[in-house]
């Protein structure tokens, strides 16, 4: 993956949610990186990515992201660090206090996101459907290759995300459409904080070495029907890490009910809030 900033593919999809005008962009930007160390996406003594690509992913400015920095500064959950090996730190995931701070990130536009949420895992059923279909056979090995890599990464939270990227990479790619590949991408990045990086849990990662040999021995096998349907449900495990961050602080006082892609109540939930770009 590279530095740049991706285009939206489909109309909507990038800048789905609309900004909160009335709060400051360093405000709103800060909300989202706090949501992103609720749900695992980085942790304790991970270097946060650079000012400059922090202000690409969001499209804000570069002093938004040092607003939002020493917000998080004060809240305790990161640290400048000076020098040539200096940054953004987070020194810190507990988020206990930070409810509210959730709620205006996930709140708001949560039934809108709900229908992204539905979208991205269709999208990528078909994909898993078409890779299992068109695959060559160096392909397949690369593929059960990449789900073995992700099972040896072991706890080391850096490695795993890694190598759950580049599994699913070389699964779109396999679909030998480069549209489905830079969709699957755009997607990843647009339920995620706008950061491109998963939520991550002892859970998760369990479910993960749980669900990955399958899905990949299904498309390598050429099993189109089987490989769809455990795409479908293994995407549906940051649809669920999104509702269940979004159910817990909802409980603490939050007064708008999330619902599901198909408008019905939704006792977890979660929302993107996509930041505007600043002139």
């Amino acid at each position: 993956m590279t530095g740049e900033v991706l285009p939206p593919l489909v109309e909507g999809v990038s800048g789905l949610l609309e900004p909160l005008a009335n709060r400051r962009a360093g405000e709103r930007v800060a909300e989202r990186l706090t949501t992103a160390i609720a749900l695992g996406q980085f942790w304790p003594g991970q270097r946060l990515p650079a000012e400059r690509r922090l202000a690409e992913l969001l499209s804000v400015s570069r002093s938004t992201v040092r607003d939002a920095l020493a917000i998080l500064g004060d809240q305790g959950l990161v640290q400048i660090r000076r020098g040539r090996s200096g940054g953004a730190f987070v020194v810190s995931s507990n988020v206990v206090g930070s409810e509210a701070v959730i709620r205006r990130a996930l709140l708001p536009g949560w039934e809108r996101l709900a229908q992204l949420l539905d979208f991205r895992c269709s999208v990528e059923q078909q994909v898993a459907r078409l890779a299992a279909e068109r695959r060559s056979d160096a392909e397949a090995a690369e593929i059960r290759r990449l789900a073995q890599a992700y099972l040896d990464s072991g706890t080391s939270r850096e490695q795993s995300a890694v190598a759950d990227r580049a599994l699913h990479e070389a699964i779109a790619r396999a679909a030998h459409n480069p549209l489905w590949s830079e969709l699957s991408v755009q997607l990843r990045y647009e339920v995620n904080q706008g950061l491109g990086v998963e939520p991550f849990s002892a859970q998760l990662r369990r479910r993960g070495e749980e669900q990955h040999p399958v899905l990949a021995e299904a498309v390598a096998d050429g099993d189109v029907e089987h490989a769809g349907a455990l795409a479908l449900a293994h995407f549906a495990l940051t649809n669920d890490a999104i509702r269940e961050l979004l159910a817990a602080v909802a409980r603490s006082g939050a007064s708008v009910e999330p619902r599901d892609a198909s408008g019905r109540a939704a006792r977890d939930g979660g929302e993107h809030v996509q930041s505007e770009k600043e002139a």
